[in-house]
């Protein structure tokens, strides 16, 4: 079980009475408090304070550091390098693997040192279950690479990011969004105030996962060289902050831009806050296989709009 110590100071008399039984009861009583018995009062308050306020208890973890070190010795990719932007304190984030239950695991990134207040939580959406990766490339989404040094990142810059590792994503992300809502709180995160992130070919499952309860919290989506075609059936809130990197290179992808520039251009119509970031020369997965200053300039700029809208 995972919680965090009440961070809310005691009233005064309570204070008080745990004077009275530590200093004897007629330290309060009035009369001339000796300099020695007040500066005694004085470090036992700040003691208690900083007892209530105490850091999230959070499980055991490794060092961002540490987890692409590891990954680098292991590739199971043909590019495994980390993405080509390095945010200050990106290898002091701390990673906790955890299991929601039997079938769902998902990494989650902290900045380094104590959190003291709830932070607010990016959310990657992966659709392919586990057993894909693994039979592809032998590790599962949430260890490539790419992917540690990018939600390192976001949490350099103090969001919380959270990388499932679902076997079944359609059965598991219910569960994972009901997990996060529940536990969140006491692992230093904000429910309320979460953004997706969406990288390529997940933007096909992303319409079932904005269709959950869950998915109210969401402040800002994040479309990585995806195409959302009508017939998926998005319909984003009317208050969702918007950023879409578009890619210029790509068949697969291109021949559906059309229809999600009308879409998105009606959604901004209605005064939405949508960012498009144009790469006309670039293909999808610019951010895993470009390491180049335009790539390391868009991963930049998707920071800064997560940083604006989940304040």
């Amino acid at each position: 079980m995972f919680f965090h110590v009440n961070a809310a100071a005691p009233h005064g008399q309570e204070l008080r009475e745990s004077c009275a039984l530590i200093f004897g009861p007629n330290l309060w009583a009035g009369g001339i408090m000796a300099k020695r018995q007040v500066a005694s009062i004085l470090s036992l308050a700040l003691l208690c304070g900083s007892l209530w306020a105490a850091p999230y208890t959070l499980p055991p973890t490794v060092s961002a550091g540490e987890r692409l070190a590891s990954e680098r010795a292991s590739p199971g990719l043909d590019y495994n390098d980390p993405v080509p932007l390095v945010c200050p304190g990106r290898d002091e984030v701390r990673i906790a693997t955890i299991k929601v239950n039997p079938d769902v695991l998902l990494d989650v990134y902290w900045p380094a040192g104590e959190i003291a207040s709830p932070l607010p939580i990016v959310l990657f959406i992966v659709e392919l279950p586990r057993s894909r990766y693994l039979d592809s490339v032998g590790k599962p989404f949430r260890k490539y690479v790419p992917v540690v040094s990018w939600a390192a990142d976001i949490a350099a810059r103090g969001m919380i990011a959270v990388v499932p590792d679902p076997a079944t994503p359609r059965r598991d992300y219910p569960l994972l969004l009901d997990w996060l809502e529940v536990n969140g709180s006491s692992l230093g995160m904000d429910p309320k105030r979460q953004a997706y992130f969406c990288p390529g070919y997940a933007c096909a499952f992303l319409p079932f996962v904005a269709g959950l309860p869950s998915s109210n919290n969401v402040k800002a989506l994040v479309l990585y060289y995806g195409a959302i075609t009508p017939e998926m059936g998005l319909r984003l809130r009317p208050d969702i902050a918007l950023l879409w990197a578009k890619v210029g290179m790509g068949s697969y992808l291109t021949k559906h831009y059309p229809a999600m520039v009308k879409e998105i251009q009606a959604y901004k119509d209605q005064g939405n806050p949508v960012e498009i970031i144009d790469m006309p020369n670039s293909y999808p997965y610019f951010d895993w296989k470009q390491l180049d200053a335009e790539s390391a300039s868009v991963l930049e700029r998707t920071l800064v709009f997560l940083e604006n809208h989940l304040r």
